[in-house]
């Protein structure tokens, strides 16, 4: 029998017990994958150093713009910074080059993006453009593929805000990234 559990740099990590006597044993693992993206909403400017977060929510997408004094999630404090990390996987139809896009609504937002564990985006500390592109090879047609975006607003809810996350490649027109 066994453990598998998330540990603080939300990667899983497993423990298991076998049977003393010799053998070949057979591990499967499985990890539900569910449409969309997990979303993780936190007081403070950066989800790499908070422990608690102030809410989650399954997204069908990164897509949001919202208006001055507006909240994202309902349960963050009015006017202060806040941050998101976003989690998920993307279902290439191709095997192909693809390019994803982070984008961010005005420049105090910053944005990070990685996908296959691959940092293809980093605008934490400066924000060269409000879209920012990296590709990247995906080599397995209908893989799963992980991806984390994080983005933090550190004037708080009191202005605009908003981020998105696209992507294209030869085959595909540029979209949001979202439901597979």
């Amino acid at each position: 029998h066994g453990l598998i559990e998330m540990n603080s740099s939300e990667k899983y990590m497993g423990r298991f017990a076998f049977p003393l006597s010799s053998g070949v044993y057979k591990l499967h693992v499985s990890h539900p994958v569910h449409p969309g993206l997990f979303a993780t909403y936190y007081d403070g400017e950066d989800p790499s150093t908070l422990t608690t977060h102030v809410s989650s929510k399954a997204q069908p997408n990164i897509d949001f713009s919202m208006a001055a004094n507006s909240k994202p999630a309902v349960s963050l404090t009015a006017g202060q910074a806040y941050s998101v990390r976003w989690s998920g996987f993307v279902r290439p139809q191709y095997a192909q080059v693809y390019t994803f896009f982070a984008a961010v609504e005005t420049a105090v937002e910053r944005v990070k993006l990685w996908v296959d564990n691959s940092l293809l985006v980093d605008q934490w500390a400066d924000l060269t453009a409000l879209e920012t592109s990296a590709t990247l090879l995906m080599g397995t047609a209908n893989g799963y593929y992980d991806v984390v975006m994080e983005y933090k607003h550190s004037t708080g809810t009191g202005a605009e805000q908003g981020a998105k996350l696209s992507w294209q490649g030869d085959s595909v027109a540029k979209q949001t990234v979202g439901k597979m």
